[in-house]
């Protein structure tokens, strides 16, 4: 059976040139300093160091089984096989790393990706995607961060509309959901909005948990007189007749 080593690009940081270990016919052993065992490395002082791994970059390196990675400056970790990793990291003390099995991540300038697909558990299932998280909750989970004032914006073209049609199932908004709140903080009327045509049950909560007020509503607006409410955080909480959800904080104050 044949051994076949191909390696492309220059240089090693970490240290000398290792042979490759015998690997099945047709496929190819690492190069550039890696010592994974059908692996292929391509690129300078990039390391493919696990059995069936690819890495294609600068200062990037495989270092779990049947890992790939594409980009500069990427690791895929030790002991999670069967990911991948795309993109750019910070710098070479700082590079992006795909610490989680069976997974792809992708992100540009950054230690911690900015897209993230799970595994889908076998044939016929869909993995969940997170935006700003690895652990999404549902199939399309965003999570804000310190350095946007909005999680999500839909620009239809010039001079034109675009619809959003519920779904049947929940969509859970944590926090900063679609729901439009003004004035806020509020002393009397303050009026609520929501992007929705449908029928909605509309609850405010209190920081303690506790049902205040409960409308069922037909409009998209609703102007409601918080001025004998105590001062506190209030949730609001919206849930459509299709059970779409949608969420939002008031602020009152005296």
């Amino acid at each position: 059976m044949a051994t076949i080593a191909l390696s492309l690009g220059g240089g090693d940081v970490y240290g000398k040139w290792l042979d490759c270990h015998s690997c099945g016919t047709d496929n190819s052993c690492s190069g550039s300093g890696g010592s994974g065992e059908c692996a292929f490395t391509a690129g300078e002082s990039a390391q493919s160091n696990a059995t069936n791994s690819m890495c294609i970059g600068y200062k990037s390196a495989t270092s779990a089984g049947s890992s790939l990675s594409f980009g500069n400056l990427l690791i895929t970790d030790t002991n999670e096989n069967d990911n991948m990793v795309i993109g750019f990291g910070n710098s070479p003390a700082n590079p992006l790393t795909n610490d989680i099995s069976n997974s792809i991540m992708i992100g540009v300038n950054s230690t911690i990706p900015t897209m993230y697909i799970e595994d889908a558990g076998g044939s016929g299932n869909r993995g969940r995607v997170g935006i700003g998280t690895t652990d999404p909750d549902g199939m399309l989970h965003l999570l804000e961060d310190d350095s946007t004032n909005t999680v999500l914006v839909i620009e239809a073209p010039t001079d034109q509309n675009f619809t959003i049609t519920e779904p049947s199932s929940i969509i859970n908004l944590i926090d900063k959901g679609p729901i439009w709140i003004v004035p806020n903080p509020s002393n009397s009327l303050t009026t609520i909005s929501l992007p929705t045509t449908q029928p909605y049950t509309l609850q405010l909560i209190d920081a303690t948990g506790r049902l205040v007020q409960q409308l069922r509503q037909q409009s998209t607006s609703t102007t409601l007189n918080v001025a004998e409410f105590a001062p506190g955080l209030y949730s609001i909480v919206a849930s459509t007749e299709k059970g779409a959800r949608y969420t939002g904080r008031l602020v009152v104050e005296h």
